[in-house]
């Protein structure tokens, strides 16, 4: 092998291993949340994780919420969404609404309050009610619901996602570059959306509604508040295009009916200084996103009925 030979595998040799280490490193690639399978729920995180990721601290308690361990001690509220209310990588733990909402409980009440984070990309409000028959409602005081237009019709399909869909992984890339190429180079040349451009917001996705039914979790969450008597907010949050337009499209008013008819609060953020400030892409919140929801949510804090 002739010098020049050996110095051009060097130098790629440490332009691979310069480039490892900034992803890894910089960027928290080969440190993915890892998810899992559920019977009752289609898929969850796994629990009692904490990544470092795009800059951001990512926790998963033992049960899989985003959130800091159960204290048993504190005042609970159960708060259940999708991607919206979980944040994804791009946002800190700190940063999180429900974060944010167990601070300032805290401090108003002047008692420990723990606002939990039960949530994942994609859920609809059956997989967050099958979470809540399944585990229990860990001796709760209220709940929150936040959900989204597309959440009416968005049912449970229990397709096989989990380590098969690159945005659903279940173990980690041996290397980050490896994770860089697989999940967000090689799907965004695929899609002919640019080779260069990585989509950080690839965890922060919405499904598309699987049939025209009615998701039966919103019944199911309206039936529980009223026999156990616990008190339940439900957030309407608004996507860009529905905040352009100035109003819910028809599914958001069809969810909007819904709980008026059962006389369950709905906040409608598009009426209450949402902007398009806060949304990073369509729909997700962004870091002032999330302080804007908890904000709207303490707001109105005298429907937990906390005691």
């Amino acid at each position: 092998m002739t010098k020049k030979a050996s110095y051009f595998i060097l130098s790629i040799a440490l332009t691979l291993i310069f480039t490892e280490l900034v992803l890894r490193l910089g960027l928290g690639l080969g440190d993915a949340v890892l998810m899992m399978e559920n019977e009752h729920y289609e898929y969850i995180a796994q629990p009692n994780q904490q990544r470092e990721r795009f800059g951001n601290t990512i926790t998963y308690n033992e049960y899989s919420m985003r959130s800091a361990a159960v204290d048993t001690t504190a005042i609970k509220i159960l708060g259940f969404g999708d991607s919206i209310i979980n944040g994804g990588t791009m946002i800190d733990h700190d940063s999180l609404a429900t974060t944010l909402l167990t601070d300032w409980f805290t401090e108003f009440y002047r008692k420990k309050v723990q606002v939990l984070n039960i949530s994942s990309g994609g859920w609809g409000p059956d997989n967050a009610y099958a979470y809540l028959k399944k585990h229990g409602n860990f001796d709760a005081q209220a709940m929150l619901l936040v959900v989204n237009s597309k959440d009416l019709t968005d049912n449970m399909a229990f397709e096989k996602r989990v380590g098969i869909d690159a945005r659903y992984p279940n173990e980690q890339h041996l290397f980050a570059i490896e994770e860089a190429i697989t999940r967000y180079l090689m799907p965004r040349y695929s899609n002919r959306l640019g080779f260069l451009e990585i989509d950080f917001l690839d965890e922060l996705h919405l499904k598309e509604p699987h049939s025209d039914s009615v998701n039966s979790g919103f019944e199911d969450f309206i039936a529980y508040s009223k026999t156990r008597n616990m008190p339940l907010l439900v957030v309407l949050h608004a996507s860009l295009n529905e905040l352009k337009a100035g109003s819910y499209n028809s599914k958001g008013e069809q969810i909007i009916e819904l709980f008026s008819k059962h006389q369950i609060p709905l906040i409608q953020d598009l009426h209450h200084g949402l902007s398009p400030d806060h949304i990073w892409d369509d729909i997700h919140l962004n870091a002032s996103g999330q302080k804007f929801l908890a904000t709207l949510i303490f707001d109105h804090r005298q429907h937990f009925e906390l005691n």
